[in-house]
């Protein structure tokens, strides 16, 4: 029984330090890294999608848009046929964002972007 003790207080004690180690809270952003993050180009473009007929063809068309490098966020909506897309316009152009819906069968155009 005393063995069992022996093993299982140094094994608390490594868990314990290990929680509190990791627990800490992350280091604010230096000034380099602050400047880094303000040079992405947030941009918004809003897409009419053609051939969504299903509740789960904004799936497929969220899905395609998501995979694209440099998108940020997309919303589908099979009532208004439309994909907003918010992406950094320095990574992701719109024209990649109408191939990718293109490409799993539905083509789309722009209606606005910013």
């Amino acid at each position: 029984m005393m063995k069992g003790i022996k093993i299982a207080l140094p094994l608390a004690l490594v868990l314990v330090v290990f929680i509190s180690v990791n627990n800490r809270s992350p280091a604010p952003a230096t000034e380099e890294e602050t400047e880094i993050i303000s040079t992405v180009s947030d941009t918004s473009a809003i897409l009419l999608v053609k051939n969504m007929t299903c509740a789960s063809c904004p799936y497929i068309v969220k899905k395609s848009l998501d995979k694209i490098v440099g998108v940020t966020h997309s919303a589908v909506s099979l009532e208004t046929n439309t994909a907003t897309v918010s992406f950094d316009s320095a990574i992701a152009t719109v024209d990649m964002l109408i191939a990718a819906t293109s490409a799993v069968g539905f083509p789309s155009s722009l209606i606005s972007s910013n």
